[in-house]
């Protein structure tokens, strides 16, 4: 997370979120990020009808006034708004005297709770309108970015059609901008990628407890996160070191490798224990590639490992390790009997590479 005062103004953002710091920590921690989470979802619904006509400055520093002002964007509590309720507010200086738009965020609460009597929640509702997954616009320059979108002017016409207000095609593409149904960070902005990432993290939540998604489809999320190198992807890798696919634990190792955190070693040192040799094999070249002093020992044990391929895998990562200590145990398995020509000639090339 970006948060000094050098960083504030070193990295590359998008234009708008350089107005002010209030703008730039939005933009940093929440802007673009999906969001599936019917009461946030719900707040966004009311600063965006707030801010037409607007900035986007004027509403985040009433964010808090609206936060008290409308029950902490409960809509249970915002559609039993009564007339002197909505009377009451205009005259509250936190947040935008505006009869239409205070009146328009009452309605819009009562259409909210109608639309998660129907689908369960707003969130499988609005993401309907992206096919659950966010649309990543790739934008190379701020004049690339649009404004509404065919997908924008298809939410206006039915939220409109289910009685909500202020929910142009311009508002409504806002809003998909806010609650990450679109990634529209430039791609020189610092937070494109994680951005990417946090919609991936998704997807790979989604697919791994779905019966239906394809095999292609789930392994090419597994290798994307991998590419991504992200640590938040750890959690939905590891979930995936279980599925029936051992293809697809092979490519969880892998991704898991290329993330190249500490954080993953004790995911690697379960991958050595899954009943299929293929991925215990890619843990323990994944091990190897971890910058941590854990490894050795690990690989070290499993040296005596009955699966003579995986014996050899692990000689030959030990010695791309270059670790002296690691020689006495070479040494030892050279002379045992079980040991093949193929290993002993891996231990041979180990030690050589360790003792450089």
């Amino acid at each position: 997370m970006l948060t000094n005062s050098q960083d504030m103004v070193s990295v590359v953002r998008c234009h708008w979120a350089l107005h002010s710091p209030l703008e730039t920590v939005y933009h940093d921690q929440e802007w673009g990020m999906p969001i599936h989470d019917d009461r946030i979802l719900f707040e966004l619904l009311v600063l965006e009808t707030a801010q037409a006509g607007l900035s986007w400055s004027t509403i985040l520093q009433k964010r808090a006034g609206y936060r008290r002002a409308f029950a902490d964007f409960d809509p249970v509590r915002v559609a039993r708004f009564d007339d002197a309720m909505c009377q009451s507010l205009l005259l509250d200086t936190g947040i935008v005297r505006h009869r239409q738009k205070i009146a328009a965020c009452v309605q819009n609460a009562r259409a909210f709770l109608q639309v998660q009597e129907q689908f369960g929640s707003f969130a499988a509702f609005v993401w309907r309108f992206v096919d659950g997954q966010p649309i990543q616009n790739n934008l190379l320059h701020r004049a690339d970015v649009p404004t509404r979108t065919p997908i924008s002017e298809a939410l206006s016409k039915d939220l409109k059609r289910r009685d909500f207000a202020f929910v142009g095609p311009t508002i409504c593409y806002a809003f998909m901008e806010a609650a990450g149904l679109v990634n529209d960070h430039v791609q020189e902005c610092v937070r494109w990628q994680a951005v990417q990432s946090e919609a991936y993290l998704r997807h790979v939540a989604s697919l791994q407890s779905s019966q239906s998604a394809q095999e292609l489809e789930r392994r090419t999320a597994v290798d994307a996160l991998g590419e991504l190198a992200d640590i938040r992807a750890i959690p939905a890798l590891v979930a995936l070191l279980h599925d029936v696919d051992e293809g697809l634990r092979v490519r969880v190792v892998r991704s898991l490798r290329q993330i190249g955190s500490p954080f993953v070693f004790d995911a690697l040192r379960e991958a050595l224990h899954d009943p299929a040799p293929a991925v215990r094999r890619a843990a323990v070249v994944a091990l190897g590639k971890l910058p941590d002093e854990r490894n050795l020992p690990v690989l070290l044990e499993l040296l005596q490992d009955t699966d003579e391929r995986l014996r050899a895998t692990v000689v030959l990562t030990i010695g791309e390790l270059g670790n002296p200590q690691a020689l006495p145990a070479l040494l030892h398995l050279r002379q045992q009997d079980g040991c093949s020509e193929q290993t002993r000639a891996y231990i041979v090339h180990a030690i050589q590479r360790i003792k450089g």
